[in-house]
């Protein structure tokens, strides 16, 4: 036997049971939710060795045989762990079922927000810090989108209106007027009841219920019902821009008001929010209530503008309790609306703690979001405990 052969036979005796792979195996599988659906971007570690899982859901991680431990992870679930025996050579399937963080609020958390909020001035900090009472799409867009100051405008440019007859509500409501634009399909009828101006919502007839269950405008009309059906929202659609459009016969370059909040009552109406900003000159009977620097009014809009099936998706909107899994996709649904205007990044997800220079802690937030593109203000958002959604009950989707 010639040198050379010996040697191949050598070489190719190495490469058998006893080899630098004979020891391995393979453990694969699907990561899903509670829902069985897929879950991307988990990542699956076994010791030293790691993978994320693809848009299927599946990964694959080659591993010393005998018993395996695995880890797998994902922002919103709670951290999952699995054994199983490999073999070497072998192939072990091994799938991973991850169970949504569950909101809560922590005594420290509330007491770090409260006290934050005490000197809190939505035009001037970089930081807010919203507790949100109830897992709604509502109240999770209303804390993200009032009192923001990412989506603060500065108006101190704006020159001063001052109308010929400032729009007044002392000793009645006087000078006010919102018509349709031309293009809506109600055109030049008024956007709101204008017999139902009040300046304080305790003067209206909604509910302490019907309070809590406010809606932010913008997101709720603008975008939710747009993305519904815009043919049967456009009425809605276009009562903000009635409002915004009342410019008192001046020239403005920034409106000077709008609709903010909406509110359903008895089921059958509609009342909104108009919040003034601070330089238009307003007559007597209109002040600033609820201390975000703004004077409003609260009026009932007008009821030809709207049909049962806007009431039934707002109230879904405002009331239906999201699972973990949906409040998930709810807070990407507004970075991803908002993208254009402030670049916001989630940067903590739920029960990720979060630091804040000269506070402390957050120990368990819903979320934490960075706007870049507004001087990298940051949304804290708090939330109390969720109770159990009722099956079938688990909210609309955009």
């Amino acid at each position: 036997m010639s040198r050379f052969v010996a040697l191949l036979l050598l070489l190719s005796l190495g490469c058998g049971g006893n080899g630098s792979d004979s020891g391995k195996g393979t453990v694969r599988g699907q990561v899903v939710n509670s829902r069985g659906l897929p879950e991307m971007g988990a990542s699956v570690m076994a010791g030293d060795t790691s993978a994320q899982t693809d848009v299927s859901g599946n990964y694959s991680l080659s591993v010393p045989a005998g018993e395996v431990s695995l880890r797998v992870e994902l922002g919103w679930f709670e951290t999952a762990e699995k054994s199983a025996t490999v073999a070497a050579g072998q192939a072990t399937v091994l799938d991973v079922q991850l169970a949504p963080m569950a909101p809560r609020l922590l005594p420290e958390d509330r007491a770090l927000a409260e006290k934050h909020n005490q000197t809190f001035d939505w035009k001037r900090d970089k930081l807010s810090i919203a507790l949100i009472q109830s897992p709604t799409r509502g109240g999770l867009e209303r804390a993200i989108y009032l009192r923001n100051p990412a989506l603060y405008t500065d108006t101190s440019g704006q020159l001063p209106l001052v109308p010929a007859t400032p729009p007044s509500l002392a000793p009645q409501a006087a000078a006010f007027s919102f018509p349709m634009p031309r293009e809506a399909p109600s055109r030049d009828a008024e956007a709101l009841d204008l017999a139902t101006l009040t300046d304080r919502i305790e003067q209206t007839p909604l509910t302490a219920e019907e309070i809590a269950g406010a809606f932010g405008w913008e997101p709720a009309v603008l975008k939710f019902l747009a993305r519904w059906n815009l043919e049967k929202a456009a009425d809605l659609y276009y009562a903000n821009q009635a409002v915004q459009q009342q410019t008192w016969g001046q020239t403005a370059q920034v409106p000077p008001q709008a609709i903010t909040e909406g509110y359903l009552h008895a089921g059958k109406e509609i009342w909104v929010k108009i919040a003034f900003e601070d330089f238009l000159a307003v007559g007597a009977g209109v002040a600033d209530d609820d201390g975000d620097g703004k004077k409003e009014v609260f009026a009932r809009v007008n009821g030809n503008l709207f049909g049962e099936e806007i009431l039934a998706q707002l109230a879904a909107y405002s009331t239906a309790r999201l699972e973990p899994a949906r409040l998930r996709s709810a807070v990407q649904g507004v970075l991803d609306d908002l993208y254009s205007r402030t670049n916001p990044v989630l940067v903590r997800t739920i029960g990720q703690p979060y630091e804040i220079a000269g506070l402390g802690s957050i120990t368990y937030p819903l979320a934490v979001i960075e706007h870049l593109g507004a001087g990298k203000i940051v949304n804290v958002l708090l939330m109390s405990s969720p109770a159990a959604v009722p099956q079938g009950k688990e909210g609309v989707d955009p």
